[in-house]
């Protein structure tokens, strides 16, 4: 099962979801408790969610169960959002952080132009 989790920081949560945070906290250790398999995953968000934060869930993630695959996602700007994409050093900067508590850690990066291209390739066109 595929786990969201943006920030384990409460205030930083609630900033960026609009929730708190504590039921995904506490879903994490209870999914986990009854062998449900898990993958976690968060954004790494340049001056957002800093390589402090992703330290902090990989911690989190690491007191579960330090085999948990974890992978960090490169935040891909949105129109009217100030958020930049972190570079390629960034990225492995954050799995550096990621990897001193946890064994499986995985990263992607898309650029604008790679997202679109993926969603033209993806797309569904409807025949007649």
């Amino acid at each position: 099962m595929g786990v969201s989790l943006r920030a384990v920081t409460k205030r930083k949560h609630q900033q960026l979801t609009g929730a708190p945070n504590n039921m995904v906290l506490a879903n994490i250790f209870k999914l986990f408790d009854r062998g449900i398999e898990l993958k976690i995953s968060t954004i790494l968000i340049p001056e957002v969610i800093t390589l402090d934060e992703i330290r902090r869930i990989s911690e989190y993630v690491a007191s579960v169960d330090e085999s948990i695959p974890f992978h960090i996602t490169g935040y891909l700007p949105v129109p009217g959002i100030p958020w930049a994409s972190p570079t390629q050093e960034e990225m492995k900067a954050a799995i550096r952080v990621a990897c001193r508590s946890l064994k499986k850690v995985t990263c992607s990066s898309l650029s604008v132009k790679d997202y679109m291209e993926i969603t033209e390739k993806d797309s569904l066109h409807c025949i007649d």
